[in-house]
């Protein structure tokens, strides 16, 4: 019996604690904390949803508490949507917080046209009310105007810099037409959208004022994220494509030129001053395609920078083609020379011709260049004054489409992890590359990607660019 009433105190006393615990707390100073105080966002797009970001609202106290009001500062004015605890909603009211807890806010933001060239600034607060305590959470985002282009098959027009052009669900340059691209020109595409050529397409990019192709992922957990949309598709009857002083990233294929089956009417396109890098599959995928490339920088791509994929006719020089490729495992070199295809059960053949001058093979396989030859078929090649990343054992001394090449050389670029492939100090292919072959075009080879003169101290380097002092400040 006596201990019948002392259990009865200690139930008494547990549940009245208990009670204790789970009443609000009403004290004024009692104040909520949170995960950041600002909700930042890269740069939207207008008219086009953003990403979900989000941030944690905390009960650091060992009482439960009551948030009066959560809600939006712009509410029906605000261009932000809100998701409290799961809920979306503007604003809610009398939202219970368990001692030593949280609830997550999502946050998105669909930005109004402004038909401004020029990112503006997009700002709100999440506000909150509890005790008679007002704290808020700053929402700020960078909005962007664009030429929206939805599905579009376009005809003869030309695109200016100033907004950029945004493209969902591809788009076609229509047969027989041209788009023309002057300097400073950004073109960003969505998830899986293609670039496709049937007419012809000129880009008139400066050094001053490249043009750019890329994906419309640009904030920083996406920025050099490869293979976010499909790539520029050059289809068969497409000519005349000229592409100069221009960056191609981060797509499946940087350039896919022709078909296999329609060899005769395959596209040719003309390069110069052009970066390709950042492919999940190839920079450049040529099938019985005419490509002419100068001044051209090829990079690390998940399959192969080119790949000849059914003979064709190309030339290169001064082109540098550096594959370091780092998202996942690589079983294939940078360049890649076939002139036959075997593909779904049908096999594919046309006579191969192309030419290396002055350029750069190089990565981080044994081997970075590879041929696969169908002897009943036309198989010419010429690597003229070229560094060659090769099996150490291969002899091409003996063999004539080698000319004052080199195997095992490490061309020692600048900085290899950021992609910057401008050469070194300590460059061994500094002033090893052919003079003849500049001065037999200098209109087109006779200043580097960047227009740094080629012959200033002698003799070129190899690659697309030519070593400056410039660049040894730098590097200190």
């Amino acid at each position: 019996m006596k201990l019948f009433k002392i259990l009865i105190p200690l139930t008494l006393l547990a549940f009245v604690f208990s009670c204790e615990q789970q009443k609000l707390t009403t004290n004024p100073s009692v104040k909520l904390t949170f995960s950041t105080d600002t909700v930042m966002f890269d740069t939207i797009f207008s008219s086009v949803g953003s990403l979900t970001r989000s941030f944690r609202v905390f009960n650091n106290q060992n009482k439960p508490l009551e948030i009066s009001s959560i809600k939006l500062a712009g509410l029906k004015s605000s261009q932000y949507r809100l998701n409290i605890d799961g809920f979306p909603t503007n604003e809610t009211n009398n939202v219970r917080l368990e001692a030593n807890d949280s609830l997550y806010i999502f946050v998105e933001v669909t930005i109004d046209p402004k038909d401004v060239n020029a990112p503006f600034v997009v700002e709100d607060s999440v506000l909150f009310e509890t005790n008679g305590n007002l704290q808020w959470v700053n929402l700020a985002a960078w909005g962007q105007d664009v030429h929206l282009i939805n599905g579009e098959i376009i005809e003869t027009q030309t695109w200016t810099k100033g907004k950029p052009y945004l493209i969902y669900n591809s788009m076609r340059i229509d047969s027989l037409h041209t788009l023309t691209v002057e300097a400073g020109v950004r073109a960003y595409f969505h998830q899986d959208s293609e670039f496709q050529v049937f007419g012809s397409l000129i880009v008139n990019g400066t050094v001053e004022e490249p043009v750019l192709f890329t994906s419309d992922r640009i904030d920083d957990d996406y920025r050099n994220v490869p293979g976010k949309w499909y790539g520029m598709i050059f289809l068969p009857g497409s000519s005349g494509n000229s592409i100069q002083n221009a960056a191609i990233t981060n797509a499946v294929f940087g350039i896919q030129a022709g078909m296999l089956a329609t060899p005769q009417n395959n596209p040719d396109i003309y390069l110069e001053n052009v970066e390709i890098s950042n492919h999940s599959l190839a920079g450049i995928w040529a099938n019985a395609s005419n490509i002419t490339a100068y001044n051209t920088l090829v990079a690390n791509c998940g399959y192969a920078n080119f790949w000849a994929a059914n003979g064709g006719s190309y030339k290169f020089m001064h082109c540098t083609f550096a594959n370091y490729w780092s998202f996942s495992g690589r079983s294939t070199p940078a360049v890649m020379l076939t002139n036959f295809t075997e593909f779904d059960g049908d096999n594919y053949a046309n006579d191969l011709n192309i030419t290396f001058g002055n350029s750069i093979i190089f990565g981080t396989s044994d081997t970075e260049m590879q041929m696969r030859i169908n002897p009943a078929y036309t198989f010419n090649y010429k690597f003229d004054h070229c560094l060659v990343k090769l099996d150490p054992k291969l002899d091409i001394t003996t063999d004539a489409g080698f000319v004052n090449c080199f195997t095992d050389m490490e061309p020692s670029f600048i900085d290899i992890e950021n992609g910057i492939f401008e050469l070194d100090t300590a460059s061994l292919v500094r002033n090893i590359g052919s003079k003849a072959l500049v001065e037999a075009n200098l209109a087109r080879l006779g200043f580097d990607f960047y227009g740094n003169n080629r012959l200033t101290d002698g003799l070129p380097d190899l690659g697309a660019f030519e070593f400056t002092l410039e660049e040894t400040e730098e590097e200190k």
